[in-house]
């Protein structure tokens, strides 16, 4: 605050350089935290991604456990695909071996994180 002892008026408010040393720390404060928040989302966007795999996962895998028809795995999967999204866009699909009974699944935005086989 800028006050004049000479005057007799009171105390007149903030300076110009006060006003720009606040502008100052918030636009660092913001410069740092962006990148901190676009890590942040692209941390839970894959985390949604292989939540909604495993998900779907263990759907497929309860009707061919029942069956054991690879038809009606990919009847059901059919039915539900849209339930199970990739938040990034990918589209989520899967592999199954009908000798072992395992299936695999992957998203075709997130293939560098790897392929989820087990859960």
């Amino acid at each position: 605050m800028f006050c004049l002892k000479n005057r007799k008026t009171e105390c007149r408010g903030f300076t110009l350089a006060e006003l720009l040393i606040v502008v100052a720390i918030i636009a660092v404060l913001v410069a740092v935290s962006i990148p901190i928040f676009n890590t942040q989302l692209k941390k839970a966007s894959l985390a949604t991604c292989e939540a909604n795999r495993r998900s779907l996962k263990a759907d497929l895998s309860a009707i061919y456990l029942n069956n054991l028809n690879a038809d009606d795995v990919k009847t059901e999967y059919d039915l539900v695909k849209d339930n199970y999204t990739c938040p990034d866009g990918g589209i989520i699909s899967y592999k199954l071996d009908e000798a072992t009974g395992v299936i695999t699944m992957s998203c075709s935005k997130h293939s560098d994180t790897g392929e989820l086989i087990d859960i």
